[in-house]
């Protein structure tokens, strides 16, 4: 997880930690793709040092905390606007793609029985 200086940043970089504010607030959730957008909002906000993954790897799993804290941020983000169908719509694509949701390994179904003409697989 490499720390690297803001000016360093790229718009496909994905955060590997959460932004904190210096209070302690959330600005921008682990598991974010940076955008050209929030870069210029972070040095706005005196953000100097992000630790990003690694360039080429991809967050395959989100924590619920990091779930959570993404909702939340997003809640926060839109809560003047909840009566407008086109701003829940938005908060809604906004939702679904920042979160990863956990994913369920499925059984592996059995393979086909075995040849009665065959002995051991040969």
């Amino acid at each position: 997880m490499p720390l690297i200086r803001l000016k360093d940043a790229h718009a496909t970089d994905v955060l590997a930690a959460d932004v904190l504010d210096p209070a302690g607030g959330l600005l921008v959730a682990k598991g974010t793709q940076l955008t050209a957008h929030v870069l210029q909002q972070l040095a706005k906000r005196g953000v100097d040092r992000l630790h990003v993954v690694s360039r080429g790897d991809v967050i395959a799993e989100q924590t619920d905390e990091q779930r959570e804290a993404i909702r939340q941020a997003v809640e926060q983000r839109f809560r003047w606007v909840p009566s407008d169908p086109f701003m829940r719509a938005l908060k809604e694509i906004v939702l679904r793609v920042s979160i990863i949701e956990p994913t369920v390994d499925e059984p592996t179904p059995p393979g086909p029985p075995p040849d009665p003409g065959t002995r051991g697989g040969a």
